[in-house]
């Protein structure tokens, strides 16, 4: 995906952030202390196994435990506030973006919503509202935990053993190239599920709406059959994403096990030559149940950006509407003064593209207390 659509996607709906980026700011910081437990998990698990299970020193254990009910206590709290925080920004964040799509709607003429079908609306006011947040509030928050949690992570690998971390370091592009491979495809899938679920949102409601005159002209099968053709259509659109999807995440799935099973085969040949103690392996093969996660993160955000441009499309296609009414030059200009009367003298009103004026050479008045 281009870096301008990127672009381009931030700064039209970045503002809408407003008012909650200090919540989202504490969750991504909420998150850090999240990473910053985890990483001392590991740790604590290094320790333990190197001075309970090795010595058989059963002492110690207490000790190590008591310390690591505490960080996991610690990484429990990070972890709820964060949640909360996160998702109280990303439903405010979406509510505004909805009222603001609604209230520029409700200023547009009435033959622009008229002219679009109400289910493809609504569509793109809840789902593609979602798909934008979860790209422009949630997915920077995301970013920032799955960058600090491969480097966080990353280092304590190379603290570990530095040469099972450079074979895990240069194994993770996989990730990034796999992502990349179906971020285009996903993307365009997304855009016809949406248009396809707004196509059927649609029919129901057209169809529900106009239930009186369906049964007085015995239209039953007709609308049955249109709903059901509508309904294969997004049956169609809907399993070519679950297809992709379902051939994405097993792709990944099976790629991290290959990844986990070559550096393990490597580190066990190293505990055999006797330059890596079993404490080292278990702590590394530790490191990498927690490092994988945020390069899956990372690389699955990919996906998410290449999805949110489709709905930040579709959305930028109703905020950038403009009314099609043009003003005659020859309009009412200068001060109006108030003295309870109104006037209109030959006025004419119409839309462009219009066939002929809506109201034209219109006069009349109204003066005080008179209802017209």
């Amino acid at each position: 995906m281009a870096s301008g659509t990127i672009g381009k996607m931030f700064r039209e709906f970045w503002p809408y952030t407003a008012g909650d980026r200090l919540r989202l700011l504490s969750s991504g910081l909420l998150g850090l202390i999240l990473l910053g437990a985890e990483l001392a998990s590991v740790a604590l698990f290094e320790a333990m196994t190197s001075h309970v299970l090795e010595t058989r020193h059963l002492a110690n254990f207490w000790i190590l435990a008591g310390a690591w009910l505490a960080v996991a206590a610690a990484g429990a709290v990070a972890m709820a506030w964060s949640g909360w925080l996160a998702g109280l920004a990303a439903e405010r964040v979406q509510l505004r973006l909805r009222d603001s799509i609604v209230a520029h709607l409700l200023r547009l003429p009435a033959g622009y919503v008229e002219e679009r079908r109400t289910g493809d609306l609504l569509v793109r006011l809840l789902e593609d509202v979602a798909v934008v947040e979860g790209a422009v509030a949630s997915g920077p928050v995301s970013l920032l935990t799955s960058v600090a949690g491969i480097v966080g992570f990353a280092a304590a690998a190379l603290v570990i053993s530095w040469e099972l971390a450079l074979v895990a370091f240069a194994l993770t592009p996989a990730f990034w190239l796999v992502a990349r491979r179906f971020s285009g495809p996903l993307s365009r899938a997304a855009s016809a599920e949406r248009a396809a679920s707004g196509s059927v949102t649609s029919a129901i409601e057209e169809i529900l709406g106009g239930q009186a005159l369906v049964q007085a002209f015995g239209r039953q099968d007709a609308e049955s059959g249109r709903l059901h053709r509508e309904g294969l259509s997004w049956l169609r659109a809907k399993m070519a994403e679950t297809r992709l999807d379902s051939i994405y995440q097993p792709l990944v799935y099976f790629l991290e096990t290959c990844c986990v099973l070559l550096v393990l085969g490597l580190g066990a040949w190293e505990v055999a030559q006797g330059r890596l103690s079993l404490a080292g392996l278990l702590a590394f093969a530790a490191c990498l149940a927690y490092l994988y996660p945020p390069v899956q993160g990372l690389s699955g955000l990919v996906l998410t950006v290449s999805e949110a441009s489709a709905s930040a499309a579709r959305l930028g296609d109703v905020l950038h509407a403009r009314s099609p009414v043009a003003e005659s030059t020859s309009a009412l200009r200068g001060r109006l003064r108030g003295r309870g009367r109104i006037a209109f003298e030959n006025v004419t009103y119409g839309y462009r593209g219009g066939a002929r004026p809506v109201l034209e050479q219109l006069s009349f008045t109204a003066a005080p207390g008179r209802m017209l």
